[in-house]
């Protein structure tokens, strides 16, 4: 006996059969493990459900074969023909483990295993981090640590790829690093602003609602709103947050409420002087204290942070956010503030331990330490007591004016367009308004350097190294004026500095090597440029440059090895004039000579 549905999301057909019996499979028997251009993949956890996606090179229908052991034995299957599969299974035990494999034009899978959605009161954990774009080596290692210590779910929160139009990102970016955790753990996804409101970002997930980009699930006793922070969704109109209202009203019984979207409302990184960043506090955080949220998740900014609990006097009530936009992409500067219990800049993860009235919650670093954590039990009046005592009233906190906020935008916008002094003019502004944004000095030192002031630029760059070390454009402007200087020796010790505070970032090397450049010592730009590929291997412009070089030491063989390797690594939209060069160099086998 078959029982089938058959519904249509993003113009993909979703054949839902659920077979009682094996039924004969179209693939053929003899067919090898494959690798599907992505996936199989987890979406939608239930009790006695899961859904599985992969995507096949050539139209074709699918098929999932599954049971409680690894000689299956049970088989759901599409009839039509498609690229992406979404093949729902039913009828599944709760949290039990199932065991499966996907099968597609005469091609199949891996066996891989799952578990189904823990009943009610049953003790279950999360993982949850973003922004992974543009890190692929190091977001493969977080997922991988991420696998050991087996969440029943997990939780992307934005920034998944670079350019969510560019279908190769998808691939190489997301689901080759994140492959081996979500064919066992099942995924939720948030949109960050790099998936550009893209037609793969829909195409790819299948999220539990028809809304699409904002949604929520109920998991063990835990209820979880997953939000879309971007501008025209969640500011510039009422539907969604209306929904939020709903949505909170609905569940106020649950014993934990988790929200997650990308665009931190508290957070240390740079984006505390983004206007959109200030609208979007404004707008939810009160609405979370009303409706007793717990804990709120975002990334945007490339860092770890918690907050102290930030709550309201009047209900006796906090919630503690945490940015963890630390899943791969190079990490950026924190600065922590008032609210900032604890910060770091470090690749990794949190993990969320659920077991009744009691949460352990921990930040685990990409070497596996454990960088931060801590356990609040509801049931618990001395450890409820010991979670507020800093509490934080919402009211109280005094957010960045919005004549500051405006004027460091107009500079920032202004130093985009390359308008140094009147850049310059606004960061003062910005400074004389907020005199905690030590940041803009940093800016205005880049500014200085730009307009060959270089003596001026120092001066400025290194007092805000002695106040903030952590920021990198100070260390730019130290840099590139020392160098306009020919002062060769003090621009290395720059470097050094800068890698100190940017160890996750090749762009101490990428100075290193246009000093030795412009020092006529081409082994050691080449050293160099190798130390850079190291920290950042998918760069394809570091591949082109160091290509370059070779070319110049007239080793042709190097030269065509890395530029082919940066045509391997290229990902944006249109071929830009670094790629056709490689293209034909590569093609022809020859360089030509200057």
């Amino acid at each position: 006996m078959k029982l089938f549905k058959i519904n249509s999301i993003h113009g993909l057909s979703l054949i839902t059969v659920v077979f009682l019996l094996l039924a004969p499979t179209s693939c053929k028997e003899e067919a090898g493990v494959h690798t599907f251009l992505k996936g199989p993949y987890l979406q939608n956890p239930l009790m006695d459900g899961m859904t599985i996606m992969w995507e096949s090179e050539a139209l074709e229908s699918g098929e999932v074969r599954y049971g409680e052991t690894e000689e299956l034995g049970e088989s759901a299957a599409e009839f039509h023909k498609t690229k992406i599969h979404q093949v729902m299974l039913t009828g599944l035990k709760p949290q039990t483990k199932y065991y499966y494999q996907v099968l597609t034009g005469g091609l199949k899978s891996e066996i891989h295993s799952f578990s189904t959605a823990v009943e009610k009161n049953s003790p279950f954990s999360f993982i949850a981090y973003g922004d992974n774009k543009n890190g692929p080596f190091n977001h493969a290692k977080v997922a991988n640590l991420a696998l050991t210590k087996d969440p029943n779910f997990a939780i992307h929160n934005g920034d998944l790829v670079n350019r969510g139009g560019v279908y190769i990102q998808w691939e190489k970016l997301f689901f080759n690093p994140i492959g081996h955790l979500i064919s066992h753990v099942p995924l939720y996804t948030v949109i960050g602003n790099h998936e550009d409101n893209s037609d793969n970002y829909f195409n790819f997930f299948c999220p539990p609602c028809d809304t699409l980009a904002y949604y929520s699930f109920d998991y063990g006793n835990a209820h979880v709103i997953v939000l879309n922070s971007e501008e025209e969704a969640m500011i510039d109109g009422p539907n969604q947050i209306n929904w939020l209202i709903s949505d909170l009203e609905s569940n106020k019984d649950a014993t934990w409420k988790f929200v997650v979207f990308h665009v931190p409302p508290f957070t240390s990184g740079g984006n505390y002087y983004k206007k959109s960043r200030k609208e979007i506090k404004e707008l939810v955080v009160p609405i979370f204290q009303k409706y007793n949220v717990d804990m709120v998740f975002s990334g945007h900014d490339h860092h770890y942070e918690r907050s102290y609990p930030i709550g309201s006097k009047e209900n006796n009530s906090a919630i503690t956010y945490i940015v963890c936009g630390n899943g791969g992409t190079p990490l950026r500067f924190n600065i922590p503030r008032h609210w900032t219990i604890y910060s770091e800049r470090v690749f990794g993860f949190t993990h969320v331990n659920i077991n009744g009235s009691k949460m352990h919650f921990q930040s685990i670093s990409i070497d596996n330490r454990v960088i931060d954590e801590f356990t609040l039990d509801k049931a618990d009046p001395a450890s409820v007591a010991a979670y507020m005592e800093n509490m934080i009233d919402y009211k109280d906190i005094q957010d960045v004016s919005e004549e500051a906020l405006e004027a460091y935008n107009e500079g920032d916008d202004m130093q985009d367009e390359d308008m140094f002094e009147e850049a310059i003019e606004y960061y003062k502004k910005v400074y004389k308004l907020d005199p905690t944004c030590l940041i803009a000095l940093g800016h205005s030192a880049v500014c200085l350097m730009e307009l060959e002031k270089y003596d001026e630029a120092i001066e400025l760059a290194l007092d805000v190294i002695e106040k903030i070390p952590q920021f990198p454009d100070s260390y730019e402007a130290l840099i590139e004026s020392y160098m306009a200087l020919g002062e060769y020796e003090k621009a290395l010790e720059a470097c050094d500095k800068l890698h100190s505070v940017t160890a996750d970032s090749p762009d101490a090397y990428e100075y290193k090597a246009d000093i030795f450049e412009e020092q006529g010592k081409l082994d050691m730009t080449i050293q160099a440029m190798h130390m850079a590929l190291e920290i950042l291997p998918n760069d394809a412009g570091l591949h082109f440059d160091l290509a370059e070089y070779y070319g110049e030491m007239g080793d042709t063989v190097n030269a065509i090895k890395f530029y082919a390797s940066g045509i391997d690594w290229y990902m944006d939209a249109e071929k830009d004039d670094d790629y056709l060069e490689a293209e034909s160099i590569v093609k022809s086998g020859k360089i030509a000579s200057n």
